[in-house]
């Protein structure tokens, strides 16, 4: 049976881990969804929380965006890296002929990266699954599409990802002559 002074170990040592809807002691919400860094502290008892947390707490935001805080009184990292976040769904329309990026990523976090890529153009859905790794001798990205699935002609859409000034940049260009509607979802394999 469970005795006050184990529990009161345990509550000690366990990892903390905000979220924009953590429950406050009033029987509020934690009431923030932004960048950590962001926070004024006794603004609001939300923001002082998150401002005040010990080093090695994380917070998430509610796109999915995982930060970790790194240094007193107020200093967080993204998990993940620059303009990424592991699980994160970015959903973007191409217009015929255009390009767009979902992601940059920073190399000196990650190396190595999933990505699943839903596309649709109409009626047309294709998914595929690309593997991706950085070779720091050759400053390029190596990647493969492993998984893919259409139930129709593929889509014209191309995906490129490669390195640039320390960052993955994953892109795709349509080449269609209609927009297509493409879902990222990025895991990475390697974080620190």
């Amino acid at each position: 049976m469970a005795k006050i002074d184990n529990l009161q170990f345990e509550i000690e040592r366990r990892a903390i881990q905000l979220k924009y809807n953590t429950n406050m002691p009033d029987d509020t919400t934690l009431g923030y969804d932004g960048n950590p860094n962001s926070v004024v502290n006794g603004n609001t008892p939300g923001e002082t929380l998150i401002y005040n947390v010990a080093l090695g707490a994380t917070f998430f935001q509610s796109d999915g965006t995982w930060w970790q805080k790194k240094a007193l009184p107020n200093t967080w990292d993204e998990i993940g890296g620059t303009g990424s976040t592991t699980g994160q769904v970015i959903s973007k329309t191409i217009a015929p002929s255009e390009t767009e990026i979902f992601y940059i990523l920073d190399l000196s976090n990650n190396g190595s990266f999933d990505f699943t890529v839903l596309s649709t153009m109409g009626t047309t859905k294709e998914r595929s699954k690309l593997d991706a790794m950085y070779n720091p001798d050759t400053d390029e990205m190596l990647f493969n599409t492993y998984s893919y699935l259409t139930k129709s002609t593929p889509l014209d859409a191309v995906i490129n990802i490669y390195s640039d000034g320390g960052n993955c940049i994953f892109e795709i260009t349509n080449n269609e002559a209609s927009d297509i509607t493409c879902d990222v979802q990025l895991m990475t394999f390697y974080e620190v």
